[in-house]
């Protein structure tokens, strides 16, 4: 899903002041992290007494095109709907949160504050895997994906399937 992102720095200060406010005044340090999926904002910050990682997304509107491209009209810029937004998606991320594998980060806090919706986890140190052939990371993404096969959805709550999630990426013959 595209989503326009900005830096750490470039939120508002009332945004940033709310955060500083919710670690309860600590000072911190943020790194802007640039493989957060479908997030407007996404930083490591960096306490004396550890990481947390803060995901966030502007207002509440609707989704734009996956690919970024103009929606015709009538058209649903999400799969999931007309009226579902980035917002929606952190909504999810929260709801699902107590029910990831025990090793996954959890969900520390939710702030709503001028316009911004921000979801903080436990922070991780770390790097993106390597999947290229014979890649030393490919045994330990092969088990973090296994153990989280086995997790299954909360009651009632729906979640996207691969092809909601990633099927724009795909010509309408891939299904």
């Amino acid at each position: 899903m595209g989503v326009r992102r900005i830096g750490w720095a470039r939120l508002p200060d009332e945004v940033v002041r709310a955060v500083g406010e919710r670690l309860g005044g600590v000072p911190y340090t943020a790194a802007d992290v640039q493989h957060a999926a479908a997030s407007g904002v996404a930083a490591l910050l960096t306490l004396p007494s550890g990481l947390v990682f803060v995901k966030g997304q502007h207002e509440r509107t609707p989704a734009p095109s996956p690919t970024g491209a103009a929606v015709p009209a009538g058209a649903e810029a999400s799969p999931w709907g007309p009226d579902w937004s980035p917002v929606d998606e952190l909504d999810l991320e929260e709801a699902v949160n107590p029910y990831v594998p025990a090793g996954a980060p959890r969900v520390l806090w939710r702030l709503h504050t001028h316009g911004w919706h921000l979801l903080a986890f436990e922070g991780l140190p770390g790097r993106d895997a390597e999947c290229a052939p014979g890649s030393p990371d490919l045994a330990p993404v092969a088990v973090a994906l296994t153990e989280l096969a086995t997790v299954r959805a909360p009651f009632g709550l729906r979640l996207p399937t691969a092809w909601d999630r990633w099927g724009y990426y795909c010509s309408s013959d891939d299904d």
